[in-house]
């Protein structure tokens, strides 16, 4: 599965850097957010501007997420 991981990455360069991302790779895929709250923020403001989804990639990583497409 293909993965970007923002570890690293400042705020201010994560929504373009997630942006890019999402433009070239199809769902599923995975992004590794860190437990920044912020940083989850801007990660759920693209997957919804895209309209996909995202969850949890597990009860005991939630720094990473899992990104699909909405089932409607």
């Amino acid at each position: 599965m293909k993965t970007i991981d923002l570890h690293g990455t400042k705020h201010e360069e994560a929504e373009n850097r997630l942006i890019e991302f999402v433009v070239f790779n199809e769902p599923p895929f995975r992004i590794v957010t860190g437990n920044s709250a912020k940083m989850k923020e801007i990660v759920q403001k693209v997957v919804d501007k895209y309209e996909y989804y995202c969850y949890a990639e597990s009860v005991h990583n939630q720094g990473s997420v899992i990104v699909t497409e909405k089932e409607w």
